[in-house]
């Protein structure tokens, strides 16, 4: 009888240590796996970074641009009135404006 009980504890311990190896190997590749999905992320959080970087970068351009724009169209216009001046429009004589105008 105490033979079957101690090949009864040592077949119990043989399976609890081929569990405990198996839950190891688990528990690595769990590891391993958290690890590489944490350095995703960070990899992922960097290019999240850069991209919202650019994107102000490119909406300070183009507000530079905007204000730009404006300020050329403003111009074109002022250079638009004087060029269309003449003698109907403007205190110029009629004697000065250039015929067919």
């Amino acid at each position: 009888m105490r033979s079957n009980y101690t090949n009864n504890l040592y077949t119990d311990y043989e399976k609890l240590t081929r569990e405990n190896d198996e839950l190891k190997i688990e528990n690595k590749h769990l590891i391993l796996r958290a690890v590489v999905a944490e350095d995703e992320q960070r990899r992922l959080e960097k290019k999240v970074e850069k991209k919202e970087q650019e994107e102000k970068e490119l909406k300070e351009q183009l507000s530079n641009i905007k204000s730009e724009n404006e300020i050329l169209r403003k111009e074109l216009e002022r250079l638009r009135a004087i060029h269309n001046t003449d003698g109907t429009n403007s205190g110029i004589p009629t004697s000065m404006t250039p015929i067919n105008k």
